[in-house]
C-alpha cells in the first residue's frame, strides 16, 4: 500500500508536500529492504543489506519542481 501512495501522489490523485513525498519514498525503500532481507534468509544468502554495515541513506531525488506549499519553482 505504501508504494501506491507514492504512485497516487506522483500521478496527482492525491496531494502532498515534498516532505511527505520523500517520507513516502523512504517508507517504500524500508519495505523493499525488509523484503530483500527475508528473501536472503529464505535463500540462505549470508550477509545483510541493512544495519551498521549498510546505514540507511537519504533518497537521491531530483530537485523540487514546486515548493512545499505547491507554488511553482
Amino acid at each position: 500500500m505504501v508504494a501506491l501512495a507514492v504512485d497516487w501522489q506522483a500521478s496527482g490523485k492525491t496531494t502532498g508536500t515534498l516532505g511527505e513525498w520523500r517520507e513516502r519514498n523512504r517508507a517504500v525503500f524500508r519495505e523493499i529492504n525488509q523484503f530483500h532481507e527475508a528473501a536472503r534468509v529464505d535463500l540462505g544468502v549470508q550477509g545483510k543489506v541493512t544495519g551498521e554495515n549498510h546505514p540507511e541513506g537519504d533518497l537521491l531525488l531530483p530537485a523540487a519542481r514546486r515548493d512545499d506549499d505547491g507554488a511553482s519553482a
